[in-house]
C-alpha cells in the first residue's frame, strides 16, 4: 500500500515540478515580473495536496459541548473590538461566554502576546508607531483607552482562575510556531485551548503537538466546497468557521449533513446570526453579541 501512495507521491510531484518549469516559461516570455506570484501559486497548489499522501483515518474527536455564540477577539468591550484585553475576557466570561477567540502574535524576542497585529492594533489601542515590539516592550505600552494588554502567561493565569473557558486561537502567519509554544510551556493546558488552521498541511503538525479539537477556518485560503468536503471526511475537525460571505451559501448544509458545525465570523446583528442559523450554520463569532441573543460589552 505504502509503495502505491510512494509512487503517487512522485507521480504529483514530476506534475508540480513540470508546470512550475512551463509557468516559468510563459512568465520569462510573456511578464517576467510574474515569476514570484505564478511560483507562489504552484506552491500553494501543491502543498495543498500533500495533506492526503499520507492514510491519515478520521479519528473521533471526544464529545465537547459547543456554544452558539463564541467571543471574537477576546470580546468587544465599550464599543470597542480587536482588543484582546483582559477587560475584554472579564467581559466575555461575566456575559456568561466560555469560548473565547484570541489573536496571538509574536515579539520580537520570540514571546507569545495577545494581540490582533503588530500595525492597526499598536496604533488604534495604543497611539504609537506601529512596529513589532519586544515582550517588555509590549508590556510597557500604554492603552490609550485603560485596557490591559496581556501575554500568553497572563492569559493562561486567567485560565487557571476560570473553569470550564476554551481558547480558540487566531495566531495568522505564525500559527504552528505559536502552537509549538503554547503546547511547550503549558502542556497540562493544551486540552483548553483549540487552534484553527488555515491549511490543511497544518492538521497534522498540530494533532502530533497534542492538541484534541482543531478547528478549520476558510478565510485564509479559498478551498472549494469539495476541497473542504474531502477533507473533513478523512481529518477529525471540531468544527469548520468561516466568513459570512461563504456561511450564506451552500457549505453550511453540507458539512452539518456530514455532522460538521459550521461557525460564521464576525457576527454582530441578531437577525443575521438568525438567518445563517437557518442555513445550517451551528454558531457564530462575535464581538457585541450576548448568550442572551442581545447586544450588549
Amino acid at each position: 500500500m505504502y509503495q502505491a501512495v510512494n509512487r503517487i507521491y512522485k507521480h504529483k510531484l514530476r506534475l508540480a515540478i513540470t508546470l512550475i518549469v512551463f509557468l516559468l516559461g510563459i512568465s520569462i516570455i510573456y511578464n517576467y515580473p510574474l515569476i514570484l506570484t505564478n511560483i507562489d501559486v504552484v506552491r500553494v497548489y501543491y502543498l495543498d495536496l500533500q495533506y492526503s499522501e499520507e492514510p491519515f483515518l478520521k479519528e473521533s474527536i471526544d464529545n465537547l459541548q459547543l456554544p452558539l455564540l463564541v467571543a471574537h477577539a477576546g470580546g468587544g468591550i465599550n464599543r470597542h473590538s480587536y482588543t484582546n484585553s483582559k477587560e475584554a475576557i472579564d467581559a466575555s466570561y461575566n456575559s456568561g461566554l466560555r469560548f473565547i477567540e484570541i489573536d496571538f502574535a509574536l515579539t520580537i524576542d520570540g514571546e507569545v502576546v495577545l494581540l490582533h497585529d503588530w500595525k492597526y492594533a499598536i496604533i488604534n489601542f495604543f497611539s504609537v508607531t506601529p512596529g513589532q515590539r519586544t515582550l517588555e516592550e509590549f508590556k510597557n505600552l500604554k492603552s490609550i483607552y485603560g485596557y490591559t494588554q496581556l501575554t500568553l502567561d497572563d492569559l493562561m493565569q486567567w485560565l487557571s482562575n476560570h473553569d470550564n473557558v476554551y481558547i480558540i486561537t487566531d495566531a495568522k502567519g505564525e500559527n504552528l510556531s505559536i502552537l509549538k509554544i503554547i503546547a511547550s510551556r503549558y502542556p497540562n493546558q493544551v486540552y483548553r485551548i483549540i487552534p484553527q488552521i488555515y491549511f490543511f498541511t497544518e492538521w497534522y503538525t498540530v494533532r502530533q503537538l497534542g492538541y484534541e479539537q482543531v478547528i478549520l477556518t476558510l478565510y485564509r485560503r479559498a478551498y472549494t466546497d469539495d476541497m473542504v468536503l474531502k477533507f473533513v471526511r478523512s481529518h477529525a475537525v471540531t468544527a469548520v468557521t468561516m466568513p459570512i460571505s461563504r456561511g450564506e451559501g451552500s457549505l453550511p448544509l453540507k458539512l452539518k449533513n456530514l455532522g460538521i458545525p459550521v461557525y460564521v465570523h464576525t457576527v454582530n446583528d441578531k437577525g443575521l446570526a438568525e438567518e445563517l442559523y437557518r442555513n445550517g450554520v451551528y454558531g457564530v463569532y462575535t464581538d457585541f453579541l450576548t448568550a442572551g441573543g442581545q447586544k450588549g460589552l
